[in-house]
């Protein structure tokens, strides 16, 4: 990594997630006056563009020029990627009111299918070019969507261009319905980033598998993300039926977490089978969090105003795609402190016991 500590490196892959966690609700109040299409199209351009410069970064000289210009980049694609997310998440609870929890788990399967291919046609293309491939070929994809969306994607009517008060994003999230629901999905998204930071290393103490074996026990687990996502949110309908897949997805991921381990003191000795069950039972019930969660939180706040206007619906939802990426800013450092310090059977302690007072 051109001469990079793994703390600088580590640096520089979270300072892209903490981006987006700042800017999401400043495009928010924006959307009222901007809209999701814009937001969508304007996204995808500047964070694309952002990935394919970053490939010319192997012409940089190593150290501190190479960090440098990384964060530089990788700061200016977080605010392609939060106007995105931001156009994207609000579209949901914008165009297709009522089928939230259906659209929102279609567009989670995406994640979790990008997660799946991303990192391996990256690293094909890696294996049989050079460093700037990958990044040129993955940012002109990113881009690639704005041609269909234009078109595709319609304005905002006037009926749905009302905004019947002008709400803050504090005002918003002191509620706590709204809160308890972003919470979730923080927490959720805070155990992806801790599994996807510390599950190698994990593997790695007591067994000796390949990196396609690796990879498959990964594989596994955005599988059953993806399909998690499409069972859960055909039944998250009403906010009754909401909390019961929550605290249900809350057990699942439990479940998961005190398996993979095994969690200390269990008299269980970690074993490739058990972590790759526990890894498919974790998935799934983040899955059933995320889902429920997210169309929980837009039912709460429609109960507490009588109606989710543009501006209120785009709070809302910048408000947890703002949690997904905290989530996933907080959840790596956390792994590495904990994991580092006590190892992985005593690290995931904590995360269930902070999980079980949800």
């Amino acid at each position: 990594m051109k001469g990079l500590t793994p703390t600088q490196y580590g640096f520089v892959f979270g300072i892209y997630e903490f981006g987006i966690f700042i800017l999401c609700p400043v495009y928010a109040k924006m959307i009222p006056h901007v809209s999701p299409k814009f937001l969508i199209c304007m996204g995808l351009f500047v964070a694309g563009y952002c990935f394919s410069l970053f490939g010319i970064l192997m012409w940089s000289s190593p150290g501190f020029n190479f960090l440098t210009l990384s964060i530089v980049l990788r700061i200016a694609a977080s605010t392609g990627a939060a106007a995105f997310l931001t156009g994207n998440y609000s579209s949901i609870a914008i165009y297709f009111p009522d089928h939230v929890s259906q659209v929102f788990a279609i567009t989670e399967t995406c994640l979790g299918l990008g997660m799946i291919l991303g990192p391996a046609i990256g690293g094909l293309l890696y294996e049989i070019s050079i460093f700037c491939v990958p990044f040129i070929v993955m940012g002109s994809l990113t881009m690639l969507p704005i041609i269909f969306s234009i078109p595709i994607i319609p304005e905002i009517s006037e009926e749905n261009h009302e905004i019947s008060a002008n709400r803050g994003i504090l005002s918003i999230l002191s509620r706590p319905q709204v809160f308890l629901n972003v919470s979730v999905s923080f927490m959720s998204f805070l155990i992806l980033g801790f599994n996807d930071t510390t599950l190698e290393p994990h593997l790695r103490d007591f067994t000796s598998l390949s990196s396609v074996q690796t990879g498959a026990v990964f594989l596994v687990s955005g599988v059953s993300y993806a399909i998690g996502n499409q069972i859960w949110g055909h039944f998250a309908e009403d906010a009754a039926m909401c909390s019961k897949i929550i605290v249900t997805g809350i057990f699942f991921t439990m479940i998961g977490l005190i398996f993979c381990g095994p969690m200390f003191p269990l008299p269980l000795k970690p074993n490739t089978f058990l972590v790759v069950v526990s890894q498919a039972v974790l998935e799934f019930g983040c899955a059933a969090q995320v889902v429920a969660s997210f169309k929980s939180g837009i039912l709460q706040a429609e109960k507490i105003f009588h109606t989710c206007d543009i501006q209120t619906c785009s709070i809302i939802t910048s408000l947890f795609a703002s949690a997904f990426s905290l989530g996933l800013t907080i959840g790596p450092v956390i792994g590495g402190v904990l994991v580092g310090n006590y190892g992985y059977q005593r690290a995931i302690i904590p995360l269930i016991l902070i999980h079980l007072s949800m």
